[in-house]
């Protein structure tokens, strides 16, 4: 069992299992020379920015450890037969969790007392208990895997006698947790489950009915940003656990506690605006785009060079695409150094009008690639630059459109609207010695729209184009950012 979201290291094949290595970055060193004045540059960084699994880390893949037949001296016991109506009642009380949250149900079924311990899939047969079990977007856009039980038992006696073995941190590995007084007489453990996940439990009782609430949260990823990021993880799936689980019956939550708990977890506790007309003022537009930005532990191996700020006014192509205007923004801007080898990645992020014009945005701007503007500008871009300096030129400049599949995060029924452009060339130098240098050049931008955002994810690198299986990830964890944030009262 092991978390989702590897993000592979830039000189390399990814590693599926695998998170990025963090290296300490630089700004490009072709910063200075590059004509980001240029037509180019503003194509690029300005035209849109500026206008603007089935089967989920509960599965064990390997075979399944059983439920210790006891711990400290003692047997858990068993849960009740279920016939078919107490597994129907059983079923839409732990659906009912979900109702709403825009989690994607990937499986449900009968389970058992053992399955506190071991996590093992729910099947259709036999079973003294019911789970379902959710893919569900979380504030960064990567997934939680969430899990609800309800567990019946011969008597309320015998299920605190389960709660009391489920809930001991030295029933499980690297065991930590206690008592909890939200949701009333709650237990909460964090854990090291079978497929070696960090693990977060709320569990209670209710009469006779064991519930448990579980989440797995993304990956940790490398390096300081990372690490931060996994602290607050841990901080905000404790939380996400707590207020699920207020949504049990009789869970007894105090509607204070519950609604800050729900303010700080986010999404998926949060529940989001159903108007059309979020977000209602600037300040609330502004928290949003601030939202969806790439962070610095997308890339574990960059670091930060440059802060947010605001875009600018689009030029060249961008007047022919008739984009309109709105709240933007930009990320903070990353970079990364080693040896020849540079990289350095920025999103920009803008509201528009309607959701029409964010399509017209991305139907536009693959129009004016396939037209040949923005080549024609790219030509004269270059052609601009090589005039005046002997040096340092540029050759070979070539404009594409690669694909851009929709990723399997997007939950909601909502159309994908995307666009990628990709910019290759040659760097020629010439050093003062007459020494010549060659070197592979590579832009890449993604423009996706999502309702009435739409958000462009820019990357430049030396040698070698971003990875394939990286850029799907990020403009994967952008769409999820833009999905999980949408309608978000304020905090």
């Amino acid at each position: 069992m092991g978390q989702n979201g590897p993000l592979p290291e830039p000189t390399r094949e990814p590693d599926s299992a695998e998170r990025r290595r963090a290296r300490p970055g630089h700004p490009p060193w072709w910063a200075a020379a590059w004509p980001r004045q240029g037509a180019l540059a503003l194509c690029l960084l300005l035209a849109i920015g500026a206008l603007l699994e089935n089967r989920g880390v509960f599965s064990s893949s390997v075979a399944h450890a059983q439920a210790p037949p006891s711990c400290e001296g003692r047997v858990a016991p068993a849960a009740l037969p279920l016939d078919r109506r107490e597994a129907g009642r059983l079923r839409t009380i732990v659906r009912a969790v979900f109702d709403g949250r825009g989690g994607r149900l990937y499986e449900s079924g009968r389970i058992d007392t053992s399955n506190l311990w071991t996590d093992n899939d729910p099947n259709a047969g036999a079973g003294g208990g019911y789970e379902a079990r959710w893919w569900a977007l979380e504030p960064e856009g990567r997934q939680d895997d969430v899990v609800v039980d309800a567990l019946p038992y011969p008597s309320s006696t015998d299920a605190r006698a389960a709660l009391a073995l489920a809930a001991n941190p030295r029933c499980h590995r690297d065991g930590s947790g206690g008592g909890g007084a939200f949701p009333a007489g709650s237990r909460k453990l964090t854990w090291v489950n079978p497929d070696a996940a960090y693990e977060h439990d709320t569990m209670l009782v209710r009469g006779s009915l064991l519930y448990r609430v579980a989440v797995v949260p993304p990956g940790e990823s490398e390096g300081p940003a990372g690490a931060a990021q996994w602290v607050r993880d841990r901080e905000r799936v404790a939380l996400l656990t707590d207020a699920l689980a207020c949504s049990l019956p009789s869970a007894g939550c105090g509607a204070t506690p519950l609604a800050a708990a729900i303010a700080s977890a986010g999404p998926p506790a949060a529940q989001p605006d159903p108007t059309s007309q979020w977000p209602r003022s600037r300040a609330a537009a502004a928290r949003y785009l601030r939202a969806v930005a790439i962070r610095p532990f997308d890339f574990a191996w960059m670091r930060v060079y440059a802060p947010a700020r605001s875009t600018q006014s689009a030029q060249g192509c961008e007047r022919a695409l008739a984009m309109a205007r709105g709240p933007h923004a930009t990320s903070q801007a990353l970079a990364y150094r080693r040896g020849l080898t540079r990289w350095s990645a920025i999103s920009y992020d803008a509201l528009l009008s309607s959701d029409a014009a964010a399509a017209r945005v991305i139907s536009s701007y693959r129009a004016a690639v396939r037209a040949g503007c923005i080549q024609r500008e790219l030509d004269s871009s270059v052609a601009h630059h090589n005039a005046r300096d002997r040096r340092l030129r540029y050759e070979e400049p070539r404009v594409s459109l690669p694909p851009t599949p929709a990723p399997e995060s997007l939950t909601r029924g909502t159309p994908y609207r995307a666009v990628a452009l990709r910019v290759s060339m040659q760097i020629v130098y010439r050093t003062q010695r007459g020494r010549t240098l060659r070197l592979p050049f590579f832009e890449q931008a993604t423009a996706i729209a999502y309702r009435r955002l739409v958000v462009t994810f820019l990357t430049e690198s030396t040698r070698e184009p971003l990875s394939e299986d990286t850029r799907e990830y990020i403009e994967s964890v952008l769409l999820g950012r833009a999905e999980a944030n949408w309608g978000l009262p304020p905090a």
